[in-house]
C-alpha cells in the first residue's frame, strides 16, 4: 500500500556562487510502499479495482478480497476455485473473470454469483468500455455483455492469447501475444 502523505524534502542548491537550502513538501504516493501485515491470504493475487469507496482484489483459488482502506481486508466466499485474473467495476456492480471461462458478478462487492460464459478458455482481462463489458483471453476469445449476465462470443480472427482491451477515439484495441493487435469500431468485427 502506498498512501498520500506529505513529507519534507530538503534540497541544497548552488546558484550564482551561493548555497541555498530549500525545504519542499512532497507526497509519498507511489514512492513509499508498505506491506499489509498480516497478509489476508497466501494465494497469488492479480486483479485489482477501486470503485464506490471499495477496493476489490481477485486471485488464486477463486479468492476475492474487499477493503475500504486497502489495509484491512475481508476474504469473501465465491462459487469457483478458478484463478480470477481480472476484476472491474461497471454500473451493475463488479465483475471478475478467470481460468476455465469463469465470470463472477456482484452488485454489492460482497456476494458473488457465477455467470455462464459459454467457454472454458481462460478469460484473462475484463474491462467496462463505452457501456459494454469485454472479456478477452486464451485462444483469441472475446466476449461482450451489456449486463454481465448474458455474454456474446465475438470472432477475433485469431487463436493467440489476448491480454487486454482499450477504447480510444471510437476504436477498440485488443493486444495479445506475439505482437497481436486487433482493432474494431463496432465490437462485431
Amino acid at each position: 500500500v502506498s498512501t498520500n502523505q506529505m513529507t519534507n524534502v530538503v534540497v541544497t542548491n548552488y546558484v550564482n556562487g551561493s548555497n541555498s537550502i530549500t525545504t519542499n513538501s512532497i507526497s509519498t504516493l507511489g514512492i513509499l510502499w508498505h506491506t499489509v501485515d498480516p497478509r489476508p491470504v497466501t494465494n497469488d493475487l492479480q486483479g485489482v479495482c477501486y470503485a464506490r469507496d471499495t477496493w476489490v482484489v481477485s486471485g488464486g483459488k477463486g479468492k476475492i478480497l474487499t477493503s475500504q482502506d486497502a489495509l484491512t481486508w475481508k476474504v469473501l466466499s465465491t462459487p469457483t476455485t478458478s484463478f480470477l485474473s481480472s476484476v472491474a467495476a461497471y454500473p451493475g456492480g463488479w465483475i471478475a473473470v478467470g481460468d476455465l471461462g469463469a465470470i463472477l458478478t456482484s452488485a454489492d462487492g460482497q456476494s458473488w454469483s457465477l455467470q455462464n460464459s459459454g467457454t472454458t478458455h481462460w478469460l484473462y482481462r475484463v474491462r467496462y468500455l463505452n457501456g459494454i463489458l469485454f472479456a478477452v483471453g486464451e485462444q483469441g476469445v472475446i466476449l461482450t455483455s451489456e449486463d454481465g449476465h448474458a455474454w456474446i462470443s465475438r470472432n477475433s480472427g485469431t487463436t493467440r492469447w489476448l491480454n487486454d482491451i482499450a477504447l480510444f477515439e471510437g476504436h477498440y484495441v485488443v493486444l495479445g501475444t506475439q505482437g497481436t493487435v486487433l482493432t474494431s469500431t463496432d465490437t462485431l468485427h
